[in-house]
C-alpha cells in the first residue's frame, strides 16, 4: 500500500509534481501543512530509519563506543592476547552491530478484537502493555528510557475528542488508502505532563475504526526532530493488518499468543533452567520464543 503520497501544501502542488515515492501530504484547503513533512524522504523510510536524524544512538555516542572497542582490541594485540587477524574480525563485527542498533526500530501491532493495524517507531522497546481505555477504545503502548509511543484503536470520531479539540496545533491531511487523517500537538496526554504529537487515520475499508499514533519524548516539549520523525516515518508506517492471516499464524502457548510467519517449522521445544524455549526455523530465518520469570519485580 502506498501510504506517503502527500503534498506539503496546495501551493506546492501547483508549483511542481513530486516523485510518487516521496513524502507528500495532501492538505485540505485552509489547513496548515503537517509539521516536519519532508518531500525528499521516501515513503518507505520507516523500514530502516536511515534518513534524517532518527538514529537511536546519538552520533557522539556512536563514535565514543566505536573508539572504545577499537582501542581495547588494539591493546589486546599489543599484549599478545589477540592476533591482528582475530582483532580485525571482532572490529568488523562490532562495527556492524553498532550500525544495526543505531537504527533500531520496533513494530507496534494492535490486533485485538476488530482492531487490526500496525505502525513502526525508531526505538528499542524495553516495556509495553495493552490497555482497554473504555468500551470503544483500546491502546497498545511501548517505551524505552526517553520515548513513549502508542497505537490506539477507537470507534469514536477523533475530531470530536478532547485530544484533538484541545491541541495547541492541529490540522488535516489525506493520502491513498485513508478516508480521513488528522494531526495534532498537545502539551499534555491523559492528564500527564507528556507533550505529544499524534496522528489519526481511518482506512477506506474500515470507516468505523479509527487509529491514533502517538509519539513523545519524556519530559521534553515537542521539537522539530520529533515532528520530522512523526511526519516522515511514523505516519507513513501506519497500515492495516487486513492480510495478517495470509502471512502468519497465531500460535497460543499457555496464557499468551504470538504470530509466526507461515512456513516456519518447530525445531526445538525445551526447558532450560527456569526458561521455556521454542525455536522455529525456515530457509532464511531463525525465530526464538522464550517465556520465564521476570528478572526484577518492578
Amino acid at each position: 500500500m502506498k501510504l506517503k503520497s502527500i503534498l506539503l501544501s496546495l501551493a506546492v502542488a501547483v508549483a511542481f509534481t513530486m516523485p510518487i515515492d516521496a513524502a507528500q501530504y495532501t492538505v485540505p484547503e485552509g489547513q496548515p501543512p503537517v509539521p516536519g513533512a519532508d518531500a525528499s524522504i521516501p515513503d518507505t523510510a520507516y523500514q530502516n530509519y536511515r534518513y534524517d536524524k532518527t538514529r537511536n544512538i546519538p552520533t557522539a555516542g556512536y563514535i565514543a563506543l566505536k573508539d572504545k572497542v577499537h582501542k581495547k582490541l588494539e591493546q589486546q594485540i599489543n599484549e599478545n592476547k589477540r592476533s591482528v587477524e582475530d582483532a580485525k574480525k571482532w572490529e568488523k563485527s562490532y562495527d556492524k552491530y553498532l550500525d544495526l542498533i543505531s537504527y533500531e526500530s520496533t513494530i507496534v501491532m494492535l490486533h485485538e478484537g476488530d482492531y487490526k493495524a500496525k505502525m513502526t517507531v525508531p526505538i528499542s522497546v524495553v516495556d509495553g502493555y495493552l490497555k482497554k481505555i473504555d468500551k470503544e477504545t483500546i491502546g497498545a503502548y511501548v517505551g524505552e528510557k526517553n520515548v513513549v509511543a502508542g497505537l490506539v484503536g477507537t470507534t469514536k470520531k477523533v475530531e470530536n475528542e478532547s485530544i484533538y479539540k484541545t491541541a495547541q496545533r492541529k490540522g488535516e491531511f489525506i493520502y491513498p488508502g485513508i478516508s480521513k487523517g488528522y494531526w495534532g500537538i498537545t502539551d499534555k496526554y491523559t492528564n500527564e505532563n507528556l507533550p505529544i504529537m499524534f496522528a489519526t487515520v481511518t482506512f477506506n475499508k474500515y470507516p468505523t475504526q479509527h487509529y491514533i499514533a502517538i509519539l513523545s519524548n519524556r519530559d521534553q516539549p515537542v521539537t522539530k526532530k520529533l515532528e520530522s520523525t512523526m511526519a516522515n516515518f511514523v505516519i507513513p508506517s501506519i497500515q492495516s493488518l487486513e492480510n495478517l492471516d495470509n502471512t502468519s499464524d497465531a500460535i497460543t502457548w499457555d496464557n499468551f499468543t504470538y504470530r509466526l510467519p507461515k512456513g516456519m517449522i518447530l525445531k526445538e521445544d525445551r526447558k532450560l533452567n527456569k526458561v521455556l524455549r521454542r525455536v522455529y526455523t525456515s530457509n532464511d530465518m531463525r525465530l526464538v520464543v522464550v517465556q520465564g520469570p521476570l528478572a526484577h519485580k518492578k
